[in-house]
């Protein structure tokens, strides 16, 4: 069974498009939904709509996992490259710090956007369902971000945003 949007895999949304194609259209900076549309507006800019379908991009929200990724993508593969690179030919620390940093940045350029979009593309149409929209208050189109004023302590967090344990 492939496995769909939605955190259980329910289509209150409507949505049956798989996760991994939709990941792929993110990567590639298509619209998760019909592959056509841009999926950025700028560099890593979520566009407010699908020009060719539509559909409503500006809530989802990557947050952190983007730069998560591409630093670990990058810090594996730097590392192994400067092995590489250091057994082979034992360069200069001069070589070295010519030559990493321009690697290093256009990698991190690279795979910025992509990560961006194919978790973009994770989330997808009808990955917000109203089972979990209480939960991801940021995909919940309209929903209100926090009922709890800033500076509050992690209890009174808890008993705002959790009825049953008031």
């Amino acid at each position: 069974m492939p496995i769909k949007h939605g955190y259980h895999g329910d289509h209150e949304r409507g949505s049956d498009r798989a996760l991994w194609p939709a990941m792929r259209l993110g990567w590639s900076g298509r619209c998760p939904k019909c592959g056509e549309g841009q999926l950025f507006e700028r560099y890593l800019e979520i566009a407010p709509h699908c020009p060719h379908c539509s559909t409503a991009l500006h809530h989802h929200r990557a947050d952190d996992l983007p730069a998560w990724g591409t630093m670990v993508i990058v810090g594996h593969v730097l590392v192994v490259l400067l092995l590489a690179v250091e057994n082979a030919a034992a360069p200069a620390l001069w070589v070295h710090a010519l030559l990493w940093p321009p690697i290093v940045i256009g990698l991190c350029l690279w795979l910025l956007p992509r990560i961006k979009g194919a978790v973009v593309g994770m989330q997808g149409p009808g990955a917000c369902t109203a089972s979990t929209a209480k939960h991801e208050h940021a995909f919940a189109h309209g929903a209100p971000v926090s009922r709890v004023a800033a500076g509050a302590s992690v209890a009174a967090v808890v008993r705002a945003t959790d009825p049953g344990r008031r």
